[in-house]
């Protein structure tokens, strides 16, 4: 068996395919195998090609497994076609997913063996869809090509009744997608209308955009109790605990098969498993954030599948010696095929076998119904934890078998207690009207003593998203200047910065200094200076009205000059 992949990108695919050869090795389930790992820089089409041809001639290889790369694999796929050995590949080439009828015809005499169950995956989707009566969707995405996937089901006649709105992620701007998205919840092209169903928001996006993503959205306010999140990327598992705890739900298909699981307890632990692939994908990237768990299972699936179809084969077609290996094209000679390729690959798109990740015999196009692959479906609740609440079969429909707290998860107006929710310690200022000592102050506790606007509209706040608060007077009772110049701030802005504190709530004036080391809410009071007068009555003017510019005593003193220089003679 031979791998081509790329050091650190593929990192997690190495590591399964390593695991998976040696667990067949150790576990004497068909007999031993060897294996051969080229890897190769990333984008380095034609050096990837070289060390193909060298594995197929020098190693003698009658399997190949791909890379995460779907370009790279594209080119190996061409080879494999050729020579006629079986190429797998654990990952999804984002083709668009169209019914079996319809499937190209030239994919099914490929030699490619497509693990990833795609079809299965949005046929599973569109059911939750439906199962749900989701009648309006967000659709947020950042590569186009990840789209094209969800294409054809949404052109079903089933959906003639449902508005899909797309929300794309442009120069990994995730701020502004997730206000866009905003801007569907506030219904102006509805005429205002409930727009409840608009927080139903399905996220097209690898494991990394879909982290981007959800930071964006807890930024925005988005990530609450209102919004559920359907990930196509099957990572669940991934979804960092910052977003975990702020009552919104994401649900998720699991490929992950229990049976197996459970079949090959006393000699397999997914845990371990689990586990080894995150140290190595750490150690070669640094972070797990792009990780996706679930290549790994499929590639695992592709090891096992590959070595139960070439030990079963080999007992009608001997592999040995003077079989006809395969060789690449040369300038002086023509490829030559892998004498046994045709019929390895026959087998291999017939087999009824289980693995990891469940009904293999989906890697036949025709056999989305004729199967029975399932996926189990994930529900991460207001509590942080992940529900399994039921499963999808391609023969059947989805059921969905939750238990009495999955279920409280699901429900719109979900009741969640003081221990499960976030804790704020909130710094104010004592200052009519908003912030005021109670009269019987002294008789209750911390959080009770306080009366005025901002303590009601903290009350407000805490019941409409979801938290809980202990509120303080500031020490020096002041609202907060940069004392020396020097970035040491006192007040408030002080207690903030210093981490005495987690949020104010007073009736704060927002300035240019403020607002650079702090981060301020929409004001909730504007204040301004006003001239106030009594607009004066229209009264009729009189006959000696032209005399009202000037008091009494000017005029005198005006004909006393007049009639000075008479009075002189």
């Amino acid at each position: 068996m031979g791998l081509i992949a790329r050091e650190k990108d593929d990192a997690h695919l190495v590591t399964a395919f390593t695991y998976a050869v040696e667990w067949i090795n150790a576990h004497q389930r068909y007999g031993r195998f060897e294996y051969v790992i080229e890897f190769i820089h990333d984008g380095d089409y034609f050096g990837a090609i070289s060390k193909v041809c060298k594995l197929i001639e020098d190693e003698k290889i009658v399997a190949l497994f791909g890379s995460s790369d779907i370009y790279l694999n594209a080119q190996l796929r061409k080879i494999t076609d050729q020579i006629g050995i079986p190429f797998f590949t654990a990952v999804d080439d984002y083709t668009p997913t169209y019914p079996p009828g319809i499937q190209n015809r030239e994919k099914r005499k490929s030699s490619e063996i497509e693990i990833f169950p795609r079809m299965h995956l949005f046929e599973a989707l569109s059911d939750l869809i439906q199962h749900w009566r989701w009648k309006r969707v967000i659709i947020v995405y950042v590569d186009s090509e990840r789209l094209s996937r969800l294409v054809p089901f949404l052109e079903k006649e089933l959906y003639a009744g449902f508005r899909f709105h797309f929300v794309k992620v442009e120069n990994e701007d995730f701020l502004k997608a997730t206000r866009k998205i905003e801007e569907l919840e506030e219904c102006a092209n509805l005429n205002k209308k409930d727009c409840s169903d608009f927080s139903r928001i399905l996220v097209e996006m690898n494991p990394a955009d879909f982290h981007n993503f959800f930071l964006a959205a807890l930024q925005m306010g988005v990530i609450e109790l209102k919004h559920w999140f359907l990930l196509t990327s099957m990572e669940i598992n991934s979804i960092d605990s910052l977003f975990r705890h702020n009552h919104a739900r994401f649900i998720s298909v699991n490929p992950i098969s229990p049976e197996f699981l459970k079949l090959n307890a006393e000699i397999f632990n997914y845990n371990n498993f689990e586990t080894i692939i995150k140290k190595d994908w750490k150690k070669k990237n640094g972070k797990n954030r792009n990780l996706r768990l679930a290549e790994s299972a499929f590639m695992f699936d592709s090891v096992f599948l590959a070595a139960n179809s070439i030990a079963n084969i080999s007992t009608v077609y001997p592999i040995k010696d003077d079989v006809h290996y395969a060789r690449c094209r040369s300038i002086t000679a023509a490829h030559v095929p892998f004498q046994y390729g045709k019929k390895l690959i026959e087998y291999i798109k017939n087999t009824s076998l289980k693995g990891l990740t469940g009904d293999l015999s989906r890697v036949n196009a025709d056999n989305l119904h004729h199967g029975n692959f399932s996926f189990r479906i994930n529900l991460l609740g207001y509590n942080g934890e992940i529900s399994d609440i039921g499963f999808w079969e391609s023969k059947t429909d989805v059921n969905v078998n939750m238990s009495r707290d999955s279920k409280a998860q699901l429900q719109q107006n979900v009741q969640v207690s003081d221990e499960l929710k976030p804790h704020f310690r909130v710094t104010t200022i004592m200052e009519r009207p908003y912030v005021m000592l109670k009269k019987n102050h002294f008789e209750l506790d911390e959080n009770n003593q306080f009366e005025g606007f901002c303590i009601d509209l903290l009350e407000e706040l805490s019941k409409d998203l979801g938290f809980t608060y202990t509120i303080h007077v500031v020490r020096d009772n002041k609202y907060g200047n940069d004392v020396y110049g020097n970035g040491t701030w006192d007040g408030m802005i002080g207690e903030i910065l210093s981490g005495e504190a987690d949020m104010s709530v007073a009736p704060f004036t927002v300035n240019f200094r403020r607002s650079e080391v702090v981060d301020f809410t929409k004001p909730f009071l504007s204040l301004g200076i006003s001239i106030l007068f009594k607009i004066p009555e229209n009264d009729t003017p009189d006959l000696f009205s032209f005399m009202n510019p000037l008091s009494l005593e000017i005029w005198i003193f005006i004909l006393i000059a007049i009639r000075k220089p008479y009075m002189t003679f």
